[in-house]
């Protein structure tokens, strides 16, 4: 559990992210919100690790396992906290991830096969879950309002209709990610998640600075997806400075990346988990 809760305060609290949520932000000023979203929904986690260890352990098939009502139910308990304010994004990242990880360091530890363990348990968490739990999440989006209750309905999705589709999670999230900026980043890059947290691992054993692997992740998550590349480096303040003025840039021109900062918390999570930190 200490993984998962260090990988959200760092993935948000870390060093000048140009663009995103960061410490000396002052663009982002209600950095909490992220922070709580994950907190008010920790029993959901919780029960999310869980389910990862009785799959690794043959008790529950992927297909039966419950994904649909875990991001349900953190929805909601963060929608009721929270409010409009809820970071939506991060429990439909999240919840699968950790069911994937859990499973993986279960039945592989930290051994080489972690990594094949953890892909597989990703894709078919999300690909072969029981229908039901598809319209649990559509259910979800649709009914606490903001903006993936918009998409959906541009979507012009129904229950009846994904039930008919045997449509998947990983339909779902593929149909919302058209229209969401971190759906998108999330199946544009989760199969590359495990040589993601192989850099967050490599920066961090080469700096001995987990705020520092962590913006030094997202600047590669930057280059990745969007083609920009920026140094994330502070020795100085000259250098402080210029990250700060590239983040007074970004917002001036719109580029809004607090879309990453879910990818960021999953990617950070699955190195600390691998460093046993």
């Amino acid at each position: 559990m200490k993984p998962l809760i260090e990988s959200v305060y760092l993935s948000t609290y870390s060093y000048v992210k140009p663009g995103a949520p960061h410490r000396f932000s002052t663009y982002f000023l209600n950095l909490h919100s992220i922070v709580h979203t994950f907190t008010s929904a920790i029993g959901e986690y919780l029960r999310s690790i869980e389910v990862g260890y009785q799959v690794s352990e043959g008790k529950l098939g992927f297909n039966k396992v419950p994904v649909g009502d875990l991001i349900s139910n953190a929805l909601h308990s963060s929608s009721k906290r929270l409010g409009p304010s809820s970071f939506q994004e991060l429990h439909l990242v999240m919840i699968p991830t950790v069911i994937a990880a859990s499973y993986s360091l279960k039945l592989r530890g930290r051994s080489e096969g972690f990594s094949k363990a953890f892909l597989d348990g990703l894709r078919n968490t999300i690909l072969y879950n029981d229908v039901r739990e598809t319209v649990k999440v559509y259910t979800a989006l649709r009914d606490l309002g903001g903006r993936y209750s918009s998409i959906i309905n541009s979507l012009a999705l129904t229950a009846s209709r994904i039930e008919v589709e045997a449509a998947s999670l990983s339909d779902l999230l593929s149909d919302i990610g058209r229209s969401d900026k971190a759906v998108y980043a999330f199946n544009k890059l989760y199969m590359h998640f495990i040589d993601l947290s192989n850099k967050f691992i490599n920066y961090y054993v080469d700096s001995r600075d987990l705020n520092y692997a962590a913006t030094a992740t997202y600047a590669l998550i930057v280059k990745n997806l969007l083609g920009i590349t920026f140094n994330p480096k502070i020795k100085t303040r000259g250098d402080l400075l210029k990250l700060l003025k590239l983040d007074k840039e970004f917002h001036d021109k719109g580029l809004e990346l607090s879309y990453l900062l879910p990818v960021l918390t999953a990617v950070t999570f699955i190195g600390l988990a691998r460093l046993g930190i």
